[in-house]
């Protein structure tokens, strides 16, 4: 019996869920756009419930969300996700199935990787959009890692566009809200300023010792990373004149702010991930920052404007402005010691080569509507 080490196969369960690319060499290897790759696909017509097909049962239950998202996905260009393939080794999963299980069970409320292989095995809708695939947690994760660039950037803006175009939906005012999730770190490794520099310490002394040691090297860049980051918080709060002698850091994921959580769970490393929406809920841009909401509006105002393929709502010479705007109305919010709703909608006086736009905020604090939002704010003009 050989006792060599068996490394294990992508497809299998045990493999590292989030072990990302494998380490590619230098030699330039040929992509599937290039040799004509093929992806293992489904054909959901020929998938049969006893002696009803598929299509006409979701279609006898009034299932018309399956057929929808199918047909977006299908308007997508798929070879940016493609590209990223090697021609060789066992064929994986057509993207656009795989990212059509991932959006279909985001709207039926699924993001666990377990739920969403799940989802793909018993949904019917599920089986219509993925043409009746059935990839494993493994495998879902990994496409995530792989594709990331592509979901948040690019794919997103694509859909975005395909999604107003089919629903008629109006981009004109938007509404932005943001929220806290927890960070995916251990709460009982969160470090102290003396941690940090005994940890950014050792791990030097390490490196000296064994030079090539790529595990030290690794965990001398991990540690000084953390550092870093430490100390532009500590500064940051030094400057507000605030003190830092609670301030703490993770360890694994020194990105993440150690700040309060939502419904009173106390306090953890976190992020605050915001969005952009209009008015039937369409969210038109997102954006993730550490700790703040304000910081994150400039940027998904920009990325609205790319999504619907616009000019950019807002111009070099009015993004300072609208800033300052924003700043009034977070600073008003903050007193009032709770987050507002805010809006940017056109004004009446808008014409062709004049847009005008009304920065509204802070709303009442029991208001969500933003039909109810006061429009005596900012009136910003906009050139084309």
């Amino acid at each position: 019996m050989s006792t060599a080490r068996k490394v294990p196969s992508p497809d299998s369960k045990q493999h590292d869920l989030f072990g990302g690319v494998p380490a590619q060499d230098s030699r330039p290897r040929p992509n599937a756009s290039d040799t004509g790759r093929r992806f293992v696909t489904g054909n959901p017509h020929e998938i049969v419930l006893g002696t009803t097909r598929l299509e006409d049962y979701l279609k006898q239950a009034g299932q018309r969300a399956p057929f929808v998202v199918a047909h977006l996905l299908g308007q997508q260009d798929w070879l940016p996700f493609e590209q990223r393939y090697a021609a060789t080794g066992r064929a994986p999963y057509a993207p656009r199935l795989m990212m059509g299980l991932i959006l279909y069970g985001v709207m039926q409320g699924v993001h666990s990787l377990r739920e969403l292989e799940r989802l793909a095995r018993l949904d019917l809708g599920c089986m219509w959009v993925t043409g009746g695939i059935a990839p494993d947690h493994a495998n879902i994760g990994r496409f995530i890692v792989l594709h990331e660039d592509s979901l948040t950037q690019g794919f997103f803006e694509s859909l975005t566009r395909a999604i107003l175009k089919a629903s008629g939906s109006s981009s004109t005012r938007l509404a932005g809200d943001g929220t806290v999730i927890e960070a995916a770190c251990s709460h009982y490794n969160l470090l102290k300023e003396e941690a940090v520099k005994a940890r950014a310490e050792a791990a030097l002394k390490a490196v000296e010792r064994a030079p090539d040691d790529q595990t030290a090297q690794q965990e001398q860049q991990r540690s000084k990373q953390c550092q870093d980051i430490f100390g532009q918080r500590q500064a940051a709060r030094h400057s507000h004149g605030k003190s830092s002698e609670t301030l703490r850091i993770s360890a694994n994921e020194p990105e993440a702010m150690v700040q309060r959580l939502k419904r009173g769970r106390g306090f953890a490393a976190s992020y605050k991930p915001s969005v952009l929406a209009n008015e039937d809920r369409i969210i038109m841009a997102h954006a993730l920052d550490a700790s703040s909401e304000t910081l994150m509006i400039a940027p998904m105002l920009d990325q609205s404007a790319e999504a619907v393929a616009l000019p950019p709502l807002l111009e070099a010479n009015l993004k300072e402005e609208v800033r300052r705007a924003f700043d009034r109305c977070a600073k008003s919010a903050v007193e009032a010691r709770t987050l507002k709703p805010l809006a940017i909608r056109p004004c009446a006086q808008s014409s062709k080569n004049t847009r005008r736009f009304h920065w509204e905020g802070p709303c009442p604090r029991r208001s969500r509507d933003l039909r109810e939002l006061p429009p005596d704010f900012v009136s910003i003009p906009v050139d084309n």
